[in-house]
């Protein structure tokens, strides 16, 4: 037996090994022309379309918000509209008083809150720019001036301190560090970017696809200048910044060099990271998102990493340097290690802007200490702002992620046609990313230990059913934390004083198939929004499967392991907070495998999660675009009538909806929503006998 992690990267494996022959074919031009139109490709799928829809190839509008000059730089601060309304904060460094056309240089902002004013991205930029570059960086979602303060009661706090603070006094960054602008639960960029781009995988508004599209819309501002030489354009991002670096090498072929720094350990990626950083189906596919890097071939390419990552870009230099090779230009790529913390410390920084002149100014000139000493003074950060008040939302420049997310679910629910059953059935197997005969399988390997029953699910990952009680009313119970978070609570308790026989259902990735301590799974990672479930659900993405379909046929598996001599009839199922997503597919799916089907605290939609900026559920049961096909009211109206009980049905946030939003969310569904405010009255509805 082994985990769900286990068996996922060992397959990831299988799927490096056989990329490692294709990448053995790329011998000349001719072949890799053709690979990297299929990593274009998919990079452009990956990305989604209705991002990219957006995409135009014309300059963007610009508002300017005025100018620095400092030591021979001038500083440009201005905001772009990278598509109608939705307005990108931005800084350009320049050589002061310079003629004539510049190379010049994007530079996406890895995880720093502080954004396009990190000061390691200020003094590399200066650095440049009085070497005759011209720099621009941007703020992403999230950061800088993009914060977005979507708790209500948060941002009305934040909002109300920003207001009131004495004129011409520091404010402490972000303004309340704790807080962070309203980010409750996300006390880093990472957690920040989970919360703004996991709810768009729902919709089809993908956070990384914003990042690489806001970085294109800054290179066509770039090639529209006068004082930039559209043919010398590079790209240099730091941490995630590398990672949006390789996304704009796959977008954008004006690109003349890429420098992803501190970022590429391995050739070789099996989940990604936060929304910004998570190429689902890549492995699906056959490579890595890492490969995106051969998009540049034959053009300059640095890999640099600080030396506390712990990399070895020499290595992944030379694993990719035969498609530079291919084309007689294997000394374009190039690789080192800065010593130092992560990003650009000095060392690293040298390193970089030597490549950097060398390449698009043909110069060779090493830089000198006394070019970048690291105590010399920035701008503060609110020197840069390009917004009165440092937040572009606050000063009303336009809609930000979760507008975009909300305005995308209500064209969809307006658009989307009602299937027909075929038709829906077949939505609903490719949404789950999973074949019809995958839930039909028996339990193989079943046997008991220790009084569960344990079975095995494809590569021997273990699903284990722990029986309790003596009743003849069988009832599974399936709960998001595991089978440890289901005997001792307040349904189990009123179903076991009924006199009901219980049976804890562990789903893949809890129990026996967790990587780690049950009390790390579930509602206890909730609010953390990263963690182990979230994770395994990215691991699993990335080989083109889903959480919710795996889930989905282990609880239909279930009935057919229990299988008491004593049961008159199929047991019921009881699936607690996010696993009703996987219940209510299976009582799609599969009706006839359990008598009633009873959802407590489960999400009443996925528009709901979608639309949620007080997010409470993990990532592990979020569906990549099923608000493009359908949603789960679909489901209820095609359920046996009697079926399905919903109890206490919440939002996307945790909070319990009223019985009378619940039936107008699934108007038409054969569902019975009730409320049950206490352990009486939840024992009396999960023990009548009878449902309407």
């Amino acid at each position: 037996m082994q985990t769900l992690s286990a068996h996922f990267h060992a397959n990831a494996e299988r799927i490096f090994e056989a990329r490692r022959a294709r990448h053995a074919e790329m011998t000349n031009p001719a072949r890799v022309r053709a690979f990297q139109q299929e990593l274009r490709a998919h990079a452009r799928e990956i990305l989604g379309p209705y991002v990219l829809s957006f995409d135009r190839h014309t300059p963007p509008r610009v508002q300017k918000a005025g100018e620095l000059s400092t030591d021979g730089v001038t500083i440009e601060k201005l905001l772009y509209e990278m598509f109608p309304d939705f307005w990108v904060p931005a800084l350009i460094y320049r050589p002061s008083g310079r003629i004539g056309h510049c190379p010049a240089l994007v530079m996406p902002v890895g995880h720093w809150f502080e954004g396009k004013a990190a000061p390691m991205y200020q003094r590399l930029m200066r650095l440049l720019a009085r070497r005759g570059v011209i720099c621009a960086s941007f703020d992403g979602c999230g950061q800088g001036e993009r914060m977005i303060p979507f708790d209500p009661v948060i941002r009305d706090a934040m909002k109300a301190l920003a207001d009131s603070h004495p004129p011409g006094q520091a404010k402490p960054y972000p303004l309340a560090e704790a807080a962070t602008h309203g980010f409750v639960f996300a006390n880093n960029v990472t957690s920040t970017h989970c919360m703004l781009g996991d709810p768009g995988y729902l919709c089809g508004v993908h956070q990384h696809a914003l990042t690489a599209l806001a970085g294109k819309r800054l290179i066509d501002l770039l090639c529209s200048r006068a004082d930039v030489n559209p043919k010398r354009i590079g790209a240099c991002g730091a941490s995630g910044g590398g990672t949006d670096t390789r996304y704009l090498a796959a977008l954008d072929e004006r690109l003349a060099l890429i420098a992803p720094i501190s970022i590429v350990g391995s050739d070789r990626s099996v989940s990604g990271g936060d929304a910004d950083q998570s190429f689902f189906f890549s492995l699906e596919r056959g490579f890595s998102q890492v490969d995106l890097l051969v998009c540049q071939a034959p053009k300059p390419l640095l890999l640099v990493s600080a030396s506390e990552d712990k990399h070895d870009p020499a290595k992944v230099a030379a694993f990719y340097r035969p498609f530079w090779d291919a084309f007689g230009a294997g000394e374009a790529l190039e690789s080192g290690i800065g010593e130092g913390p992560h990003g650009f410390p000095p060392a690293s920084r040298k390193l970089v802007v030597e490549f950097i002149l060398k390449h698009l100014r043909d110069d060779a000139r090493p830089i000198q200490p006394s070019e970048h000493p690291d105590d010399d003074p920035l701008p503060d950060r609110r020197e840069l702002f390009c917004t009165p008040r440092g937040n572009v939302y606050y000063d009303g420049f336009g809609k930000n992620s979760f507008d975009l997310i909300r305005e995308r679910t209500a064209r969809l629910a307006k658009s989307r046609k009602t299937l027909a059953p075929t038709a829906l059935r077949k939505a609903v197997l490719e949404t789950l990313r999973e074949p019809e005969g995958t839930f039909e399988r028996a339990p193989q390997n079943l046997r008991h230990v220790d009084g569960a029953i344990i079975w095995e699910s494809e590569g021997g990952v273990p699903v284990q059913l722990i029986p309790r009680g003596r009743g003849s009313r069988h009832c599974i119970v399936a709960h998001e934390a595991g089978s440890a978070a289901v005997f001792g609570s307040e349904f189990a308790a009123s179903l076991e004083h009924a006199g009901a026989h219980l049976a804890a259902l562990d789903v893949r990735g809890l129990g026996p198939s967790a990587a780690v301590h049950a009390e790390y799974n579930g509602a206890f990672l909730a609010p953390l929004l990263m963690g182990t479930q979230a994770s395994l659900a990215r691991l699993v993405m990335h080989q083109g499967r889903t959480l919710v379909g795996l889930r989905c046929a282990d609880l239909l598996q279930a009935p057919a392991a229990w299988n008491t001599p004593s049961a008159k009839r199929p047991p019921d199922l009881l699936a607690v907070g996010g696993l009703g997503f996987s219940a209510l597919f299976a009582a799609y799916l599969k009706p006839e495998a359990f008598g009633r089907i009873y959802l407590y605290q489960a999400p009443l939609s996925f528009r709901h999660l979608a639309d949620s900026s007080k997010r409470y559920f993990n990532f592990a049961h979020f569906l990549y675009g099923v608000l493009e096909r359908f949603d789960t009211p679909d489901l209820t109206k095609a359920l046996p009538k009697g079926k399905l009980i919903w109890i206490n049905p919440v939002d996307g946030s945790g909070r319990v909806v009223t019985t009378t939003e619940a039936h107008r969310v699934h108007r038409g569904g054969r569902v019975a929503f009730h409320h049950a405010r206490t352990p009486a009255e939840l024992s009396k509805l999960l023990t009548a006998k009878k449902r309407a």
